[in-house]
């Protein structure tokens, strides 16, 4: 293969992609969003790249929690989580691999879902429209041998705001042999789906007296509950990309919950207002005009 590689897999709203005419990444090469969101191609099949997908190649996706190595299925809102991209090739001598992978809401595969941070050595995330791609800089090396390989790296992912639903993750990962051209690559894509989480939020009376004014707002916002429990409150804010913009811990003592956020420095548009505490959490759309 040229030294440019291309993986890309999709897993519920992640894609990853391998591609040996791409070696920097494809988008980073002009190959754009090969995850297969937002309707692009999920393949390296076209525009330069690789071979048609293939079966050799199993692209595969775990999503883990902290310290914890068991794979989790759901997600929570505004929590950390650490993507592990791979797979596998049982195709003889493909000893690096390339990808590229993309998050995004099963209800619109062109909207970004949470926010991306590449981890894994020679990765970096870049940006195509609304959508945040994580691609490898360089090839990266597999382990194994003869025709069984086995091809490994990492993304963090914070999850986006809650009542996003399920997130799909796109990945393309195309395995390739390091022969200098492109003859003999072998790409495949796959897609995850990650459930948002119920745990916690099935109890629709919570903080059901919250108030959230002025809205639409310019400026200050107003939080106000009565009859709030006793204990630390967690106010949290999030843009329409799932990211945190704003965070706030307010200790109730008197049974009132009472709070203003800034949102001077927010650009216009829609955010979701995160009121939570123990577990339990309600979220109040709040325009910023």
């Amino acid at each position: 293969m040229k030294q440019k590689t291309l993986i890309l897999a999709l897993l519920g709203g992640f894609v990853v992609l391998s591609l040996s005419s791409y070696e920097s990444g494809p988008l980073a090469n002009g190959a754009g969003n090969r995850t297969g969101s937002a309707g692009s191609s999920g393949n390296c099949s076209s525009g330069g790249c690789h071979a048609s997908n293939t079966t050799v190649t199993v692209p595969t996706i775990t999503i883990t929690e902290g310290s914890s190595s068991t794979p989790v299925t759901s997600y929570t809102s505004g929590k950390t989580y650490t993507v592990h991209i791979g797979g596998t090739c049982s195709a003889s001598g493909m000893s690096r691999f390339g990808f590229q992978l993309s998050t995004v809401l099963a209800s619109n595969t062109s909207a970004q879902a949470g926010t991306l941070t590449a981890t894994g050595a020679s990765t970096a995330v870049r940006t195509t429209g609304n959508l945040q791609i994580v691609e490898h800089t360089a090839s990266i090396a597999g382990t194994g041998s003869g025709s069984s390989w086995s091809y490994a790296t990492t993304a963090q992912w914070v999850a986006p705001h809650f009542g996003s639903g399920d997130v799909k993750f796109y990945l393309t990962l195309n395995a390739v042999n390091n022969n200098g051209s492109e003859s003999g690559d072998k790409p495949n894509n796959a897609v995850f789906t990650f459930s948002e989480s119920t745990v916690g939020i099935a109890n629709t009376s919570f903080a059901q007296g919250a108030k959230v004014y002025p809205n639409p707002t310019t400026g200050t916002i107003n939080v106000y509950q009565e009859d709030a429990a006793n204990g630390n409150w967690d106010i949290n804010v999030y843009n329409m990309y799932g990211s945190k913009v704003y965070s706030q811990q307010v200790s109730v003592t008197t049974g009132i919950l009472s709070a203003s956020v800034n949102s001077a420095s927010w650009a216009p548009g829609i955010y979701q207002l995160q009121i939570a505490k123990d577990g339990m959490q309600k979220c109040i759309p709040v325009i910023k005009q």
